[in-house]
């Protein structure tokens, strides 16, 4: 049940407007390091600009520190980064990314890169594989990984604390599963706008809350971005988008961005204001039918669940002890265990074995197709066919 209120104190992390009215869902949530969470948070959307974001109030705060208290990365699988399919193989997203981003945007042979929320380096590690030359620098909130970065060919330095502190300037800024972290993104873009050469360039890479209503149950996500939205957001931290798309990785948003004296600082129509709002309302309205058809499934026959990333773990919470085993492809996950269920690929199940697709609808519809005639004694289910 979805429940409207009107909150008092907390601004837009957009453009800074009084936040008016937001919303309550009792449906649960999940973190990004893929472990369930009793509680999935409020959501707001800002009558000026259209952002969509969580209320950042105690509660959230009071989640966050215990989610970043116990936080691992890529746990699932053993520390290696999510893997994506590119025409049936299994290929780091990080270097799905990086080849979308040297077809799309023409850098130098050699130059210097900061790789913001750079974490254990899984982005730098892919880009020092086809940018050979460039020095590769990392900033994050701690040093825990500052060993695993050593390690990378052509890594020189990694900082922390402030960005004021940053002396070096650089050919290239990325963000890559960050700025949706942020509690404040444009300081942070207006920050790493000081430090781009003239030249230079912005990548930010991001879930799609257009496509991904699932992104919407990551407990420890801030904001929740449609093109548009971080569109503006970047604009209005002193940048030009050259480029943004939904193109690169499915349900995700790419945007290359270039520094400029005076960027356009306009606000979003009432209409888009509006279209936010239904946007929103209905996306948490279809994670609740999502949450009643699985478990209308579960109780009639042994299920699985497909997929053990954001939206197959937030299913799995949601469904409690009604469901049996999880469904991957990736090798990297196969034979270990996930929320106390086995993970098995598709042909380890028995036969007629049921496997619901926790993802968008047209997703999950175009998975179906593959996925049937690839194991037809899967009985592979779709969610919902109403998503908004």
């Amino acid at each position: 049940m979805i429940r409207s209120f009107y909150p008092q104190g907390f601004r837009c992390l957009s453009c800074a407007a009084i936040i008016n009215e937001a919303l309550e869902t009792g449906l649960p949530g999940v973190t990004s390091d893929l472990k369930p969470w009793p509680h999935s948070g409020c959501f707001s959307v800002c009558s000026r600009c259209g952002h969509v974001q969580k209320l950042l109030d105690q509660d959230w705060n009071d989640d966050i520190s215990k989610i970043y208290g116990q936080y691992e990365m890529y746990s699932v699988s053993g520390g290696e980064e999510q893997r994506i399919f590119d025409n049936g193989l299994p290929l780091p997203r990080s270097m799905k990314l990086v080849e979308n981003l040297r077809q799309t945007w023409m850098l130098p042979s050699e130059g210097k890169i900061l790789d913001f929320g750079c974490g254990n380096g899984a982005f730098l590690r892919s880009f020092s594989r086809l940018f050979s030359e460039w020095k590769l620098n990392g900033f994050d909130l701690d040093s825990r990984f500052a060993d695993a970065l050593s390690h990378i060919e052509k890594f020189y330095e990694l900082y922390g604390g402030s960005l004021a502190q940053i002396e070096e300037f650089f050919d290239l800024i990325t963000m890559v599963y960050v700025i949706e972290h942020l509690t404040n993104p444009r300081t942070i873009l207006e920050q790493l706008r000081c430090l781009l050469k003239a030249e230079g360039a912005l990548l930010v890479q991001t879930s799609s809350f257009d496509d991904n209503p699932f992104d919407l149950m990551v407990v420890d996500h801030c904001s929740h971005f449609s093109e548009h939205t971080l569109s503006s957001l970047v604009v209005k931290a002193g940048f030009s988008v050259a480029r943004v798309t939904q193109g690169w990785i499915a349900k995700e948003i790419g945007l290359i961005a270039v520094p400029v004296i005076d960027g356009d600082r306009s606000f979003r129509s009432s209409d888009f204001v509006q279209n936010q709002s239904a946007g929103l309302e209905g996306s948490l309205k279809w994670l609740e039918k999502v949450v009643l058809h699985a478990k209308s499934v579960g109780m009639r026959q042994d299920l699985g669940i497909f997929g053990t990333a954001i939206a197959g773990t937030w299913l799995a919470n949601a469904l409690g002890d009604k469901f049996s085993f999880f469904l991957d492809e990736d090798p990297s996950r196969i034979g270990r265990t996930h929320l106390g269920r086995p993970i098995r690929h598709p042909t380890e199940v028995k036969s007629n074995s049921s496997a619901y697709l926790a993802f968008p609808w047209k997703m999950a519809k175009t998975m179906h197709e593959r996925l049937a005639a690839a194991y037809p004694t899967v009985n592979f289910l779709l969610p919902p066919a109403n998503e908004p």
